[in-house]
């Protein structure tokens, strides 16, 4: 590209790279997920509150969640299977 870069040592880069964002070279550490202080804010924005009546959600039953990576959409083993679960689903029994 034509681009000359500030570094000339990988211990550069790597500098760089903890200025930037520490834990990309936390090699090795295990970093706690906490994510109230988030939720707390986001609950902040709904506008209703909760009712006594049980929660429920519109969709109950993920269909082909399976197929989610492109290596399973482009196998045929899978491809069978889902027109097998389909014909299951679509008998009597």
């Amino acid at each position: 590209m034509g681009i000359v870069l500030p570094y000339d040592e990988l211990s550069e880069i790597r500098k760089r790279m903890r200025d930037i964002s520490p834990n990309l070279v936390a090699y090795g550490e295990v970093e706690g997920a906490n994510y109230y202080a988030q939720a707390t804010e986001l609950s902040k924005l709904v506008k209703k509150s909760l009712g006594k009546e049980a929660l429920d959600v519109p969709i109950k039953e993920l269909e082909d969640y399976y197929m989610t990576d492109v290596i399973s959409r482009a196998s045929s083993t899978m491809a069978k299977c889902i027109v097998a679960v389909k014909k299951q689903k679509e008998s009597k029994y």
